[in-house]
């Protein structure tokens, strides 16, 4: 089901991904006919106040040609688009119908403010008249042309602004899956992490197992001066398992780990090498620091037999340091530290029990 919720995710992200892509698209395509209806509202309102003007310049005999001839351009542009003034066609169909009505009503009133030029007496007062009344009417249809292309303009905002909400409810489920993306490798890295961490730790006493124990002392780069190595074994345990059982036995090893942590210093290494045995790597291991550390330990042991009177801890330790030495290894350090722990255990046997520093 895992795999399956997986794949399903990964589908439901790359459809909301292609429809972001698509709407991007519709976005950038009304944001190009936004800005082009911009531009004919523009013009549209500059057609319709510059007829007002060459009207006004007309009737006080100021003629501007040029003025007419643009006129003439806009109007023509505005219907069929003009690449010279940058005018887009727009099909809109309410803004058409007015502009439609607006150019033909263009056509009667230029001839009109055309033969008002020519014309004199009579007939001059006559057509200056109804330039003026149509001048009028013509505000009126290019006012609506320029309501139709505002409209027009509104209705592309409001398409717009469902697009921006689209967009934005899409790169929210994006964002959303990503954030669970990385949720779950993030996840899967600390329970890696974690597994990795438990593979190398003795889950019996927390202290990291033989396996890491061995990746420490196996190693054969030089060492430096000041560091020593200590094997430490419980004495007795296999009489404590056959006479109290293993749960007993098991209770030493883990009493003992736990003395050893409270013992050690926290930038030393201490690890179980085995059953009932355990190896420490001290580092500034001064002889002043080594029998600290050593005396700590038999304090402690010393401390968990009073609180267990039916039990007897007993260790006994070895250790050797790189101190004045030259060309050391950790493996070479563990061999030593291990035979003189073998050593004081056979001293011990020999002197009643007494656990003394065995180097």
């Amino acid at each position: 089901m895992k795999i399956n919720g997986d794949v399903l995710r990964q589908g439901v992200q790359k459809a909301l991904m292609i429809v972001l892509i698509i709407l991007i698209l519709f976005m950038l395509f009304y944001i190009e006919r936004f800005s082009k209806v911009g531009r004919l509202i523009n013009y549209s309102g500059y057609a319709r106040g510059a007829t007002q003007r060459i009207v006004k310049l007309e009737l006080v005999g100021r003629s501007d040609p040029e003025l007419l001839d643009r006129i003439n351009k806009i109007i023509d542009g505005m219907w069929n688009g003009s690449e010279e003034l940058n005018i887009p066609k727009i099909d809109e169909k309410n803004f058409r119908d007015k502009l439609s009505i607006q150019t033909q009503y263009w056509e009667n009133l230029s001839k009109d403010i055309l033969d008002l030029k020519q014309a004199k007496g009579e007939d001059k007062k006559k057509l200056t008249d109804e330039v003026i009344k149509e001048s009028e009417e013509y505000f009126d249809m290019a006012n609506a042309t320029v309501y139709a292309a505002e409209d027009y303009s509104e209705s592309l905002a409001a398409q717009m602004g469902i697009l921006e909400i689209i967009l934005a409810l899409v790169a929210v489920g994006i964002t959303g899956l990503v954030i669970l993306d990385f949720s779950d490798k993030q996840n899967l890295l600390n329970l890696t992490k974690n597994l990795g961490k438990k593979a190398y730790i003795d889950a019996h006493t927390g202290l990291p197992n033989k396996s890491r124990c061995e990746e420490v002392f196996n190693g054969t780069e030089i060492v430096g001066d000041n560091v020593c190595c200590v094997m430490f074994d419980l004495n007795g345990l296999k009489k404590v398992n056959d006479t109290l059982g293993h749960v007993t036995g098991d209770m030493l090893i883990k009493g003992f780990a736990d003395i050893l942590k409270r013992s050690v210093r926290g930038n030393d290494f201490i690890g179980r090498y085995g059953g009932d045995e355990f190896a420490a790597v001290i580092y500034d291991a001064g002889d002043n620091n080594l029998c600290r550390i050593f005396d700590r330990i038999k304090g402690n042991v010393n401390k968990f037999n009073e609180a267990n009177p039916g039990m007897n801890l007993s260790f006994a330790y070895g250790y050797s340091s790189a101190c004045g030495r030259e060309g050391c290894t950790m493996l070479q350090l563990l061999k030593e530290a291990d035979a003189n722990m073998y050593c004081n255990k056979s001293d011990m046997k020999k002197n009643g029990g007494q656990c003394y520093c065995r180097k």
